[in-house]
This record gives C-alpha cells, structure tokens and sequence, in this order.
C-alpha cells in the first residue's frame, strides 16, 4: 500500500526525543521517508495510515474488504514522533549509519514482513499436511474412477505411457476450467468493489501456477495404479478390490483421527484466542488515551536551566492536571521499568524476588485510576473506600508493624513533593499529611499498560500510593513525558492544543497510550485470523473425507449389500464391519482423551459417517438393486 522498493528500518530507542531529531535529520538531507500506522479501532475496522514527505508520490490503493479502510496523509514531525520508529527510506546505509553516529542512536533493518508468514506456515504445518493429505486423497479417488476407462484403452493396446498422458491431457482442460472460474469470481468481486488492483491478479495467478504445479505432482504419485490394472475384474465390473477397500478403512480412520487432533490444537488456540481478544479488547481503551514519549532534548535543556522557568513550567503543569483532572489517568508501577532479563542479571535478582520487595514492588495511581480498575479490600474483607482528598498510602497488611516500610512510605511520598524542589536548589520539605490504610495481602494490581510486564506476570502485594494532585509540577511532567499521565480526549489535535495552551507544545511530543502495541496487536490478529481460516476449512475437509471414504465403500461392497438386502438383513447388521471400523475409530478416542484432546470431534465424526454410510446405502444400493445384481 506504500512504495514497495523502499527499505524498512526501525530504531531502538524509540523514545519522542530520539524520532524527533531522527526526522530532523532525514529531512535535512532531502531524503524520502514513509511510515505506516495501523490504529486500533473501536469498531473493528482494520484501518491503515499511509504517511509520506511531500517528495514521494504514491498511487492511492483501494482495499478489496469493505472492513479495511487505508488513508494517505503528509508526513509531519509528530506522526513520525507519535510512532512505534518503525520507517521506509530511499536512504542508503551508510546515509543512515552517519545519521545514526551523529545522533548516538541504533538504527536497524527491518526484515521484509513485519508478520513472519514463514512462521504463519510453521504454525499452520499440520493444517498444510492435511490439505495436501486430503488433496492426494481426492486425485486418488479420480484416478480410481477412470479404472474401467484404462482398462478399455489397454485391452486397445494403449502403452502405460500413453495412458499416462492421456490422464494429464483430461485433468490438465478441468483444471484450467477451474483456474478461469475462481478467477472470473474474483474478477467480478473486484469490479463490483470498483477495484482492480494488477498486484493482487498477479499473486492470484502466481498462486494458480503453485496449485497446479502441485496437482500435477500428486496426480502423478496415483498413476501407479495404470500400471497394475487388472483387465478381467474390471471386465466384470470389479474395479475396487478387497485390499483397496482396506487399505481405505485405514486412510479413512488415520485421516480422522488426524484432523481430530487438527482441531484439538486449533480449539485449544481458540481458548487462546477469546483470552487474547478480552486483553485487545481492553487495550483498544489506550486508544483514547493521549500522553507525550520523551522530552525534546533542547527545549528541556533550555528550560531547566532557568529557574523562573522551572516554577512556571510546575505551575502549568499542576492547573493542566487539575482542570483536566476528570479525564486524566495515571498509573506508573516501578516493577514495569526493572522487570527485565539485564536488570535480574546486574542485581542478582528475579520478577518474584521483586515482587517481595517493598522498596521495589510500589504503584502510583490517580483516584481516576483506582475507581475505574482498581477494587481492593481492606483487613476487614469489605470494599475499600478512600477518603476523598486524602493523600493515602495502601500498604498489605504483611507490613504492618514493619518501621522500614513506614520510612520507606514517607520518603518516597516526599520524594514526589519535593521534585521541584530538586531542580530549583531548594531544600526539602518534611511532609506528613498521609494515611497510611492497611489492605489483604496478595491482591492484584491491574494495569492498563500490562504488556510491559513479562507474560504471565502479574504484581501482588504492591504498595499503592494514592494521588490526588498533590505531588510536585515538575514529578507530574515527568510523568507524562514517560506516558504514565495520560489524558481522555477526541484526538491527538485536542491534545496538542491542550499542550499548546500551558506553553509544553515545544517540551512534549504527543501520542497515545496505544501507540507501542498498535504493531504487536495487528500482528497478532491476523495469526488469530489465518487459525480461523483453517477452522472453517476443515469443517469442510472433514465432511469431504466421510462422504469419500463412505463412497467408496458403498461401490467397493455394493453387490454384497444388495444380496443382504434382498436376504433379509436389517441395515446395521448388513453394515457389522463398518460398526467394527467405527468401533475401533471410538477405542482410539481413549488414549487422545488421555492426552487432553478434544473428542467430541472424533463422536461426531462418527455419527455424520453413519448418517452418510446410510443416506448412501438408500441412494446407492436400494435404488439400484437390479442393476447391482446385473454386473452394472
């Protein structure tokens, strides 16, 4: 959707102050550079943002769903800043390198696809055996058919050879066929959609020569049966044969079970799915959430050396936090920052050690916050209820008594009050004009920003430090900076007005909240996306492969039920050896039971064999008794 023979880097420390000086840079030495977001919509539209610099040009691409929406837009510095630094350029390496040494940041290639379809195929490695599995099956049953056609051009003396040809020259016609309608449909859905797009018929029909390639190498494994025919049982209209018949059941009950545990395992990424989609679902809330990445480096420098500056920058800090107190959210977890694999390295130390901590292990959180997703109780088991402007410390109840956590509490809670003493050289104020309030150990604090965590984590025994405005300007921008202090708003412009109006437009770069997962949940929907093709896909399959293999029983042992049939025999006792194959299908359930997988697939399979094998039995055998019984 963007220029295709662009290179894709992405920097390291995406951080506002490194994009901005990044973008800085680029533009200064006229390069191109392009960059596309994928916003997470509320209303499940998959929505992209191609962004360029005036000198690209770019011919715009209308999406073939109706669910996917793809806009075109200038590049500007905030776009660039408010991203993942994640870019496409027509710089060369040693352009970037340069740029990358003056700046002192890691800019690195990109590989081409930001979703690794070679893993899509990893993943999927049991659905695409199948598929090929239930293709070979099929060309099988086709080169079966044909038997009585071969027989005829041998006894005419046709060589093998010939055969052999003759039987790609018929399926060679059909499969073209085939290639023209899928795609005349996919022609006419494009016109309808007033889309036409040369990229997507060129995959297409790269995709039909893969296929055909493919077909013609299967076909080719089930010519050997050219080879072995049997003139005088086909004569006779003996086309299937006893061992052929079994070696069906087998196929028939390996294919089963397979694609049982086929669908085990994408039942289980089910399972994933809907837990996966609960946390997208609750991080598309970041969405509307506006914070800032970083300090620009020269303002910041310009404005802390001066402490006239200082004292107004805290000053419209703490009247855009309390005019704007409604729609702000705050949460900063220490454990967030230190929770990774070089920290537990330098200090010896590891996430549940530090869950432990109470020096470690503390959460600031706004009254927004703690009403909207926190709902802790006291000693007593009952809901909390905070009093209201309180400065108030929640602390579990396993610390009660402990002096050093008391101390603990009182010097990180003056260390936020005295932040703008720290850069105006003042000294420190003592303050005391905090609750500490004892809750239940081993309650949850719930993040928004959780996926900053290691997977599976969670922080237990937090101590919680209750804000409700009283900290220093200069910790509150400090806080939004790191995109801990965050503002509900209709959009980016609303913020950057807002930044604007208190004079931090030239210290702060504006974003959202969502902005470092936008990528990771794309990614991750369209796996979730491609598991559900396979889904519905083998619904299908599986289906084919009972209606095939109940087939071909009815033909293999038609004349034997039709004699049964006309002796008497009910259908079930008529049909004893297939209930045994059932039977041994149901004895294989156990061990998968064993094994967690999900069974209910192999009793259904069962049941839609029988329903098949007797709406076949009707139409194959009672239908046509006295053709059976006549050789036809």
């Amino acid at each position: 959707m963007g220029v295709s023979h662009y290179n894709s880097y992405y920097v390291e420390e995406a951080n506002g102050e490194n994009l901005g000086q990044l973008y800085n840079e680029l533009l200064a030495r006229n390069i191109s550079v392009e960059i596309i977001k994928e916003p997470v919509s509320m209303d499940g539209m998959q929505k992209y943002e191609v962004y360029d610099t005036k000198d690209i040009s770019v011919s715009p691409l209308k999406p073939l769903s109706k669910e996917k929406e793809i806009k075109y837009l200038t590049l500007g510095k905030e776009d660039f800043i408010d991203s993942t630094g994640t870019f496409k350029t027509n710089a060369s390496s040693k352009q970037l390198r340069d740029i990358a040494q003056k700046l002192g940041i890691t800019i690195s290639p990109v590989k081409n696809d930001k979703v690794s379809y070679m893993q899509v195929a990893k993943n999927n490695a049991m659905n695409l055996l199948i598929l090929l599995l239930i293709s070979q099956f099929i060309l099988l049953a086709y080169t079966i058919s044909r038997m009585k056609v071969n027989a005829i051009k041998k006894l005419n003396g046709f060589s093998s050879g010939r055969m052999i040809v003759d039987s790609f020259s018929e399926f060679i016609p059909m499969e073209f066929i085939a290639f023209v309608v899928t795609f005349l449909l996919h022609f006419s859905y494009c016109m309808l959609n007033k889309n036409v797009s040369r990229d997507y018929f060129i995959g297409l029909l790269i995709t039909f020569c893969v296929v055909g390639i493919m077909n013609i190498i299967q076909l080719m494994f089930t010519q050997f049966s050219i080879r072995n025919i049997d003139i005088n049982a086909v004569i006779k209209n003996h086309i299937y044969s006893s061992t052929m018949n079994n070696a069906i059941h087998v196929i028939k009950i390996v294919f089963i079970l397979v694609v049982t545990i086929s669908i085990s395992i994408l039942s289980h990424q089910l399972k994933n799915y809907n837990a996966s989609v609960h946390t997208i679902n609750k991080y598309r809330v970041l969405s509307k959430y506006f914070t800032s990445n970083g300090f620009n480096s020269d303002e910041y420098d310009k404005v802390f050396s001066d402490h006239n500056h200082i004292e107004h920058l805290a000053k419209n800090v703490k009247s855009l936090y309390r005019e704007y107190n409604n729609q702000a959210l705050l949460v900063d977890a220490n454990m967030t920052s230190i929770t990774n694999d070089a920290y537990y390295k330098i200090h010896q130390t590891s996430f549940e050690k530090l869950n432990d901590s109470y020096s470690d292990n503390y959460v600031v959180v706004n009254e927004n916050y703690y009403e909207r997703y926190m709902n802790f109780v006291g000693v007593n088991g009952k809901k909390l209820s905070l009093p209201k402007d309180q400065a108030v410390i929640l602390v579990p109840e396993k610390y009660k008594g402990d002096k050093d956590v008391e101390a603990f509490c009182h010097e990180q809670y003056n260390a936020m009050m005295n932040y703008d003493n720290y850069y105006l050289g003042k000294a420190e104020q003592d303050h005391h004009d905090f609750q500490i309030i004892y809750i239940q150990d081993h309650q949850i604090t719930p993040l928004l920003n959780e996926y900053l965590l290691e997977t599976g984590k969670e922080i237990r025994n937090a101590i919680v430090f209750i804000d409700h405005r009283q900290f220093a300007g200069t910790w509150y921008l400090s806080e939004m900076s790191n995109g801990k202090l965050a503002f509900e708003l209709k959009d980016r412009d609303a913020y950057k007005m807002l930044l604007k109006k208190y004079d931090l437009n030239n210290l702060l770069s504006a974003g959202t909240m969502l902005t470092p997962l936008s990528d990771d949940i794309r990614y991750y929907e369209f796996l979730v996306y491609q598991s559900f093709v396979f889904v519905a896909l083998f619904v299908i399959t599986l289906i084919m492969i009972i209606f095939f293999s109940n087939y071909l029983e009815i033909m293999v042992n038609r004349k034997r039920y039709a004699l049964k049939y006309l002796m008497g025999f009910s259908r079930i006792k008529s049909m004893k050896y297939q209930l045994i194959i059932e039977m041994i299908i149901l004895v294989l359930a156990i061990p998968l039971f064993l094994l967690q997988q999900n069974i209910l697939i192999i009793f259904v399979s069962v049941f839609l064999d029988f329903v098949l094998l007797f709406i076949m039995f009707n139409k194959l055998i009672l239908w046509n008794i006295s053709e059976i019984m006549k050789g036809e």
